[in-house]
């Protein structure tokens, strides 16, 4: 529309949400693009620091970039646009992932530190952690 009135002798400018949402949109996108690998970065290093393996860090990131492919992935296949709130749903997905792997694999340490197999920790780990999450109401 501002197009439209590129010559006339007055000037046409958009106000409102819809501006405001535009350049909201532009600058969060700018700052995701510099806040995750931030982010990435500094839960790479803290995940390092705790459990001192590299295990203990690709896993929990593996699965976040598994579960942000795939909820991305879904909303471009069923046509939902990205909008300035969907925009932090990244940083939201991420922190929901790598919360439950963090507790397993503490679980785990703590069960490996006490002198228990792997196979078992991991087992015991599993089965103290799934219930409360997969516990129905």
């Amino acid at each position: 529309m501002v197009e439209h009135y590129a010559d006339a002798p007055f000037t046409v400018e958009v106000t409102g949400p819809e501006k405001a949402e535009a350049t909201l949109g532009t600058m969060v996108l700018r700052d995701l693009v510099v806040l995750v690998p931030a982010m990435l970065l500094v839960i790479a290093v803290v995940l390092f620091a705790v459990f001192r393996n590299a295990g203990g860090v690709l896993l929990p990131m593996a699965e976040s970039l598994f579960v942000l492919l795939w909820t991305l992935g879904a909303m471009g296949w069923l046509g939902v646009p990205v909008t300035l709130v969907t925009t932090i749903m990244p940083v939201v997905l991420m922190a929901m992932v790598i919360t439950d792997e963090i507790h397993l694999l503490e679980r785990v340490q703590a069960y490996r530190l006490g002198g228990i197999s792997r196979r078992e920790a991991i087992e015991r780990a599993l089965d103290e952690v799934t219930r409360p999450s997969w516990r129905r109401h």
